[in-house]
Formats: structure tokens, C-alpha cells, sequence
């Protein structure tokens, strides 16, 4: 995986999900990196099962030929820390990236993260080796009737 110019507002864990979250060779993923890579952070909050990053772009950048609002969440990362897994959420709205979401599904958010693994899933929630681009176009391409 190619490594993204991020700020360095953002930290370590919110760089690489950001990165596997904008893999892909894609139209609306190119933007979307193009838009990270200009990206600030407004603001992050620690939930105890989780995080929120709050993130601003500028408007110019906004997606267009899309879906303005969907969210990828093709992305699932395991701890020792954490039996039951960590859920990994990019949203955008209005066309613009507009904040990331790590969540754990039972438990409480690692202490340590230092040894968090990253892995697709598909639709069924099932680990797979490679991106399911096809699947994942689905969330922002329109539908044609």
C-alpha cells in the first residue's frame, strides 16, 4: 500500500485506517485521498468502546458524479487486546470526508494498539486476501434504472 501524505494532526492508528480505508484503484477513491491529503483535524474524542475523528476539507474538493453521502466500512482489525474485534468506519457527507469511527463490538477499546492487524471483510463479514472494489463501488456509484 502506497503511503498517503496525511497530516500529522492525525496519529499513527488514524493514518494507516485511513489508508486502507482509501485503497483501491477508483475514481471516488482517488478523490478521496486527494482529499486526505489536504485534510485537518477538527477534532477527536475518545469514547471508552471507541473514537471519533473529525475531519476538515475543503469545500472545493467535494466528490461530484457520485453518491454525495455513503459511508466504507469494508475494513476489520483485531487486537490481543480485544476478543471480539474492532470496527473500522469512514463517512462522508455532502461529497467531503467527514469523520472516522473505531469501534469495538464487545469490551472496551485497547489500551495498547501497537499490535492491531487491518484486514478487508466482504459483505457477509468474512476476512478476504484482496479489496472487493466491485462491492464496495456500490455505496456511492447511483443506481441506473
Amino acid at each position: 500500500m502506497t503511503s498517503l501524505k496525511i497530516s500529522d494532526d492525525f496519529n499513527s492508528l488514524e493514518k494507516w485506517v485511513l489508508e486502507f480505508l482509501l485503497a483501491g484503484e477508483d475514481p471516488v477513491l482517488d478523490a478521496l485521498r486527494k482529499q486526505i491529503t489536504n485534510a485537518k483535524l477538527e477534532s477527536r474524542e475518545f469514547t471508552g468502546v471507541g473514537f471519533f475523528t473529525n475531519i476538515k476539507i475543503n469545500k472545493d474538493l467535494a466528490l461530484k458524479n457520485c453518491k454525495q453521502s455513503f459511508e466504507i466500512g469494508d475494513v476489520y482489525a483485531e487486537s490481543k487486546y480485544n476478543e471480539h474485534g474492532i470496527g473500522l468506519v469512514l463517512f462522508i457527507r455532502e461529497g467531503l470526508i467527514d469523520w472516522l469511527e473505531g469501534f469495538v463490538y464487545i469490551d472496551k477499546w485497547p489500551d495498547e494498539t501497537n499490535d492491531i492487524v487491518i484486514h478487508y471483510v466482504n459483505a457477509e463479514g468474512n476476512q478476504i486476501n484482496k479489496r472487493d472494489l466491485k462491492t464496495l463501488r456500490k455505496n456511492w456509484v447511483f443506481s441506473v434504472h
